[in-house]
């Protein structure tokens, strides 16, 4: 791994008693990302405090905060994310001499920096036999992601930061699950359901360390199984298919025994229910939660902030308004195109599935007059220049707005967006006609037609 190699060493005097306490330096680039985050209960939903570092003029920056026990937290600096352990009366220190940590825990976060350097070289080789695992020839692949797993635990199988484990652990079982769309023959799901069992996959401290654990399993779970359509996108699929997925679910979640880990896990899973199956589909299943896991009052707390926010965006509401620059910097509001549908398409060129449909938008804004539809594209590239860069290659005929943030932009938020791309539609009153349940590639030419002809029925007849 190629660290940053501009922070220095930053010492403090007079710790408060329960402070945990992480000193540094940083060069100008890296002090305008510079972050550090404690983890929250749902990675999108609800991703955590996130504490935005500030420095002198010298680049030196001192991050101090209140602490009952080791606390795991994540150091956002320059494009990385490294996992810290603060420790209440303890100071965490990063000498840019010899690019290694002193103080608390040091061993520890520079065994980290070895193991990732390790990782980085794992992970390039893994990336190189991408087209001989999707020709079924999974098992080098497989090997590497177990050797990971290894390495992992040899550093850290029994220390503070045993989350690194659990995260491998996690990645080499769910990769065993994708291997079977593959190699349908190699493996079978009863021994990778008991490898994950092994490996301690389904236990509550597992699923607190990993980034989406008990969702991105149980979304190569289902994903195994033969009979998918393609020509549905994988968003239409989630939201046609919801029972039919629920059951295939069940079938892995009723594998954890321990309660804590079961009301963790399917609050993880009701979240997603919420935002990517009908919302009427999913209350039920939110009830079900509130009813059978009382007594976890934080569950409790974040699953009914998110219901009641994305109860508020749900139609017929009215929509959350903004003002974005366009690329001449000129701001775009809601306000300039009532009186006409609006597609909202948040969106990044990062993001495949986004560029996949924006030749089905070409074709429809060309079908549809202005005053019936407009689209307005929000990018969310965190680097403006990218999304200009973008732009200038292949234009759209559209309006196009800057939000930037990624996820974390306020209104992707307040929308309650799970993933891009993330599209709603509003009618000429501007509020939510319908959201997230469509695409451009499938369903949005007749949700229109059909919206276009209840207005003049007339256009209906020959």
């Amino acid at each position: 791994m190629k660290f940053i190699p501009i922070i220095l060493l930053f010492l403090t005097s007079c710790i408060p008693a329960n402070d945990g306490t992480f000193t540094g330096r940083v060069g100008t680039s890296e002090a305008q990302n510079l972050a550090i985050i404690r983890p929250g209960i749902h990675y999108k939903f609800a991703p955590g405090d996130t504490t935005w570092l500030q420095t002198d003029r010298n680049g030196q920056f001192r991050f101090s905060t209140p602490l009952q026990a080791n606390t795991r937290f994540e150091w956002v600096v320059g494009g990385w994310r490294l996992p810290i352990i603060l420790s209440p009366g303890k100071s965490l220190h990063f000498d840019s001499v010899d690019l290694s940590f002193s103080g608390w825990f040091s061993d520890l976060h520079n065994q980290y920096l070895q193991l990732m350097e390790q990782d980085a070289r794992l992970m390039e080789r893994i990336r190189a036999q991408r087209e001989d695992f999707v020709a079924g020839n999974i098992t080098p692949t497989l090997d590497l992601y177990h050797f990971r797993m290894r390495l992992a635990t040899e550093y850290f199988g029994d220390t503070p930061m045993r989350s690194v484990v659990h995260r491998m652990s996690g990645e080499f079982i769910i990769k065993q699950l994708e291997a079977l769309r593959f190699a349908p023959e190699s493996i079978s799901r009863e021994q990778i359901l008991q490898d994950a069992i092994e490996h301690g996959f389904f236990t509550y401290e597992s699923f607190v360390a990993q980034r989406a654990g008990i969702r991105d399993f149980t979304d190569a779970w289902i994903k195994s199984f033969p009979g998918r359509d393609l020509n549905l996108s994988e968003a239409d699929w989630k939201r046609t298919q919801a029972p039919q997925l629920d059951s295939l679910r069940n079938l892995v979640t009723r594998h954890i025994s321990d309660r804590r880990a079961r009301a963790h896990a399917a609050m993880f899973l009701l979240a997603e229910r919420l935002t990517e199956a009908p919302f009427p589909y999913a209350e039920a299943s939110y009830q079900d939660y509130i009813d059978r896991y009382s007594d976890y009052p934080e569950n409790i707390a974040f699953l009914r902030a998110l219901y009641e926010d994305l109860k508020q965006v749900q139609p017929p509401n009215p929509a959350i308004p903004f003002e974005l620059p366009d690329p001449s910097g000129a701001l775009v509001s809601l306000e300039d195109v009532k009186g006409t549908f609006v597609l909202l398409d948040f969106w990044a060129s990062w993001c495949a599935p986004c560029l996949a449909e924006f030749p089905h938008m070409k074709r429809l804004h060309a079908e549809y007059s202005r005053k019936d539809v407009k689209f307005i594209s929000i990018s969310t590239e965190e680097d403006e220049q990218i999304w200009r860069d973008y732009l200038a290659a292949d234009p759209h005929p559209w309006i196009q707005v800057y939000a930037g943030g990624g996820f974390l932009h306020p209104l992707f938020q307040a929308y309650k967006g799970g993933g891009i791309p993330f599209y709603l539609l509003l009618d000429r009153k501007g509020n939510i006609y319908r959201y997230n349940d469509f695409r451009p590639s499938s369903n949005l030419k007749e949700i229109l037609d059909d919206a276009l002809t209840a207005e003049f029925p007339a256009r209906s007849m020959p």
